[in-house]
């Protein structure tokens, strides 16, 4: 499986109201390319209706991921980090 494999079945699962097997496949798509905005766009969706602060911050990171692609590493990982410690804290 690759990221855009992973973005068309968590598409599928979010559509029939499956939330567990979306984030799983989110959850691997971000493993397997961490810089996939689509996959960030995806995952605020789906805390639009539960975590406006956590839908704010993928949105972000969704728009940094698209627009600055030669950032220093350092902000990368810095926001990659930020987002992946709410995620963990707020999916389980």
């Amino acid at each position: 499986m690759d990221d855009r494999l992973a973005i068309l079945t968590a598409s599928s699962f979010l559509q029939d109201n499956q939330f567990d097997a979306f984030l799983e496949c989110v959850r691997l798509g971000l493993y397997l390319n961490y810089k996939n905005y689509e996959l960030y766009f995806m995952l605020g969706q789906y805390y639009e209706s539960q975590n406006l602060k956590q839908a704010a911050l993928c949105y972000l990171f969704c728009l940094f991921s698209k627009y600055y692609k030669k950032t220093s590493p350092r902000i990368t990982l810095a926001l990659v980090c930020t987002v992946i410690l709410n995620f963990n804290d707020s999916a389980f």
